[in-house]
């Protein structure tokens, strides 16, 4: 998280607390991940994690 400069906006907790809002739904044997907030995609992209939609 310091390396991505995180820390001057979240905790590790609110991180957390965050990342912990994202919802993965099954359908017929598919996962399908809701939609992200713009906070949950600012995570995602900060740590290099690229999640198709």
């Amino acid at each position: 998280m310091t390396d991505k400069d995180l820390y001057g906006t979240y905790s590790m907790k609110g991180l957390l607390r965050t990342l912990a809002k994202l919802r993965i739904q099954e359908i017929n044997d598919q996962s399908i991940i809701a939609p992200m907030t713009k906070e949950q995609r600012m995570i995602f992209e900060s740590f290099d994690i690229s999640l198709s939609e």
